[in-house]
């Protein structure tokens, strides 16, 4: 198998380690380079560990450790078709914040949580001695040959102060290179659907700091930035650093602004150009106010008169559909709002794209237990209502797009990770510990 190349990280006044380190990210090409493991690597380099960043294909059989970060649900196929060469692998990622279980039979470690004052521990611990055991009774941690199927979760590791992490320049040389500062954790809403508000505690970081964080950029590599967070709501002084941005002539690509700050608060999208996502995910007022998504169809007229009048032209709609209570006819409710909304008079064209997402049960939440459909007949409605408006009514006018719809097949295998127990992939992967048993 080709060998690619290795970035090698390590602290310029690091002190003697012998422990042998590579860390890969166990997701698709177009998935990787995900914040959240840069900053463990740099946190591991900053405490004098070298770290090999390798591909998922690059010989790893010269290490002690390989550290393996998995993003999402799906990406336990990809653990499961990764042999295992070094002598401890160690598994962390966003995923195992909410279930960990299809994860730990094919690891020796799983680190749950936020990992950068974690993995400066591990690996110091192994650095002393190179076994799993080495990191029993460390906080938000699972060593595989000690669980058993079913086994109470432990508490997730949650970084309390935040760290002091440095701006991010993700795929550096790139045109699609961006700069990323984090400004908050968490969420500060729980919707009932979202695991996010749910299962992270919600910190963020001082108006200062991320000033600070500003100061240290070399806008000579690019000029564009966008902050680390779900969305406007994530910060209290978001207004403020939008501010500081356009006086800094930063560009930022797209922003998440929820309908009832926009319009309570009277937030201002960064600019005319950029790409404006919003979160509706209920099809009918009663669907979103029962899971906590408390906006009026009224909200959304006026959400969408306010930014349309101001200018902008490129949105995108998230909606999640297939709730155990929905009924057929609440797509009618839905149809009669986006009727309203492209008969809203706009100077210039508007595009809105609608991304459709059947409901995944999170485990942590409030719909957690509840039974997860895919509803064909809901599907048909969708398909059919984007099919009468493929073409754009007037001109100007709104041009409204599908831009994804999960098929039956997605869905099914990503509720059955999502919720899967250990024993998902036994007998299916190509590297199960030894020592674990159901």
């Amino acid at each position: 198998m080709k060998k690619l190349n290795k970035k090698t990280l390590s602290s310029p006044t690091a002190v003697d380690r012998n422990l042998r380190c590579c860390f890969f990210e166990c997701a698709e090409d177009g998935n990787t380079g995900s914040i959240g493991a840069h900053y463990v690597v740099e946190h591991a380099r900053q405490a004098g560990f070298t770290v090999d960043v390798l591909g998922a294909c690059d010989d790893r059989s010269d290490y002690d450790v390989e550290l393996v970060s998995v993003h999402h649900c799906t990406d336990w196929v990809r653990l499961a078709r990764t042999p295992k060469h070094a002598k401890v692998r160690v598994i962390g990622g966003h995923v195992t914040i909410g279930n960990p279980r299809p994860g730990i039979p094919m690891t020796d470690v799983v680190c749950l949580g936020e990992g950068e004052s974690w993995i400066v521990e591990a690996l110091s611990r192994l650095d002393q001695d190179c076994r799993a055991g080495a990191l029993e009774r460390m906080r938000g941690t699972i060593i595989s040959s000690d669980w058993r199927c079913g086994n109470e979760l432990p508490s997730s590791n949650f970084e309390d102060p935040l760290p002091d992490n440095d701006p991010y320049l993700n795929r550096a040389g790139t045109r699609s290179s961006r700069w990323y500062i984090e400004i908050a954790r968490g969420c500060p809403f729980r919707c009932a659907y979202c695991e996010l508000g749910n299962n992270i505690p919600y910190r963020y970081y001082g108006l200062n700091h991320i000033k600070q964080k500003l100061d240290m950029i070399d806008p000579r590599q690019t000029r564009k930035l966008n902050w680390f967070a779900p969305d406007e709501a994530s910060h209290p002084q978001y207004v403020q650093l939008m501010d500081e941005l356009r006086v800094r002539k930063y560009q930022q690509a797209f922003g998440s602004y929820r309908v009832d700050q926009v319009l309570r608060r009277d937030i201002v999208p960064y600019s005319a150009s950029q790409l404006i996502r919003i979160g509706v995910d209920g099809l009918t007022e009663k669907t979103r106010f029962r899971v906590g998504k408390k906006i009026t169809n009224d909200m959304l007229m006026k959400y969408f008169v306010k930014l349309s009048q101001q200018g902008h032209v490129q949105f995108k709609m998230f909606m999640i559909f297939g709730y155990p209570w929905e009924q057929l006819e609440d797509f009618d409710e839905w149809a009669t709002l986006m009727s309203h909304i492209m008969h809203i008079k706009v100077r210039r064209s508007c595009w809105l794209r609608v991304k459709w997402t059947p409901l995944i049960p999170q485990v942590g939440t409030p719909l957690a237990d509840v039974s997860a459909k895919y509803d064909i007949m809901m599907v048909n409605r969708i398909q059919e209502w984007h099919q009468q408006h493929r073409q754009i009514s007037k001109h100007p006018g709104w041009h409204i797009e599908c831009d994804g719809l999960m098929s039956l097949a997605s869905h099914g295998a990503q509720v059955r990770m999502t919720g899967g127990d250990e024993s998902l992939f036994l007998g299916k992967s190509k590297y199960i510990n030894p020592a674990w048993s159901i």
